[in-house]
């Protein structure tokens, strides 16, 4: 249980899919964890968005962020609140999300092959109820 609760086999699937990308776009697996929560954020997210989530380290995400508008990934944009960021993707990040998206995918396929729909629907249901088990104690603790 340990194992699926800290997705050490699910991140093992996940990193064996990502080490092409990550070579050929210069990337690191913290980046797309980065344009997977951008993308998500409907084509943009504020860096305090980013922060809020806490679980990047503050300097981990500006390294982040650094890389990946250096590569042509994300553009930075100024939002009307002159103290925050947007990063909307760019078309070659479209592109590299389109990978990743199809690697999330692929990888979902993996863990869910030969369960039926039943299942996996009681699977997400559980891993639902335990993550907002574990926010509700961490929110607890702030």
């Amino acid at each position: 249980m340990q194992n699926l609760l800290n997705g050490s086999y699910f991140d093992r699937l996940l990193r064996e899919l990502h080490e092409e990308l990550q070579g050929k776009y210069d990337i690191e697996k913290i980046d797309v964890k980065v344009i997977r929560n951008i993308k998500q954020g409907m084509d943009y997210s504020l860096l305090q968005d980013l922060i809020d989530m806490g679980i990047y380290d503050d300097r981990e995400l500006a390294e982040s962020i650094s890389r990946l508008h250096k590569g042509g990934i994300v553009e930075l944009v100024r939002t009307d609140d002159i103290h925050d960021i947007a990063f909307v993707l760019t078309r070659r990040g479209n592109e590299l999300w389109e990978r990743i998206r199809a690697e999330y995918d692929h990888a979902n396929d993996v863990l869910f092959k030969g369960m039926t729909e039943e299942q996996v629907a009681t699977y997400k249901r559980l891993s639902q109820m335990v993550i907002s088990n574990i926010n509700k104690e961490v929110i607890k603790r702030d």
